[in-house]
């Protein structure tokens, strides 16, 4: 047992050739402490913007002078180009009532159904209302923000800029929250089944919880399950993701599943009611279900 944890620990988190180059610049590099889960985690921190990695976030961990040296690198190479794109949508839907946004309750029963079925594929129309329920929950995310961005601006350009610093400033606080929470599982090397898996989806709930914008985290996944349709696999346990808190919400309220309107029994309608606060503490939830 002790060598299948010590497998499974050094096979999901190795040393990146990444991080030997961001060791060579000490410059970038922050040392930083923080509280998670009731455990403290000292850490270093480098924020990059690579375009040629394809991912936002990593962890690793290094031995320097007999000492565990733990390291979370966030590439922030897309996330303008994101932050842009949310801006010109929400320039579009600017007079638009929010309820109007919103994907139809019985789309939204139909799409949950599908999911929780894990189809491999789904219809047109269900494909349109997954995009439609993701963008349903980025203007959850992000709409007020658009909104505060033209406090005092004058042109657009100005508005723009405003809304992507604050962005990147958010979403760099919840990818690192995320990263974080793979740190955990990296500290304590759990011996589990699927510990890829075990280790994303604690990263998801750390997220949700600690991110400060569970909106947002519910958003990507639901991009991620987008993304899981269109190449056939799994995206970062994407579907798992979504499926967690479908099945949570509902053994959560028995008296929904029990209702005799079938659109009393969405979860995916109950989700997007929910506050901000609600969700994040369904994240805390999950975690330490365990």
């Amino acid at each position: 047992m002790k060598k299948l944890g010590l497998y499974l620990f050094s096979l999901f988190f190795w040393i990146s050739p990444n991080f030997s180059w961001a060791l060579s610049n000490p410059i970038a590099i922050q040392h930083k402490s923080r509280m998670l889960w009731n455990q403290t985690i000292d850490y270093q921190l480098q924020i990059v913007v690579d375009a040629s990695l394809a991912y936002d976030g990593e962890s690793t961990l290094s031995h320097q002078q007999d000492k565990i040296q733990y390291h979370v690198m966030l590439n922030t190479a897309f996330l303008e180009k994101e932050a842009e794109e949310l801006f010109a949508r929400f320039a579009k839907i600017n007079s638009i009532a929010s309820e109007q946004l919103l994907p139809a309750p019985q789309d939204l029963l139909e799409l949950e159904q599908a999911l929780l079925e894990k189809r491999v594929s789904l219809s047109h129309r269900q494909n349109q209302v997954l995009r439609h329920l993701q963008e349903s929950f980025e203007f959850l995310a992000w709409y007020k923000t658009y909104q505060q961005s033209w406090k005092g601006a004058s042109i657009s350009e100005q508005a723009r800029a405003k809304f992507t610093q604050a962005f990147l400033a958010s979403r760099i606080h919840s990818i690192e929250a995320h990263e974080l929470g793979h740190l955990i599982d990296l500290k304590q090397r759990p011996i589990v089944q699927d510990f890829k898996k075990f280790s994303e989806l604690n990263a998801y709930y750390t997220e949700l919880f600690y991110g400060g914008n569970p909106y947002d985290t519910l958003a990507q996944a639901l991009a991620g399950v987008r993304d899981e349709m269109r190449q056939k696999k799994s995206v970062d346990f994407s579907h798992e993701k979504v499926l967690v808190l479908l099945q949570w919400v509902a053994n959560m309220d028995p008296h929904m599943m029990n209702a005799q309107d079938p659109l009393k029994k969405c979860c995916l309608v109950k989700l997007l009611n929910y506050k901000a606060s609600n969700l994040a503490q369904l994240g805390k939830a999950l975690y330490e279900r365990g």
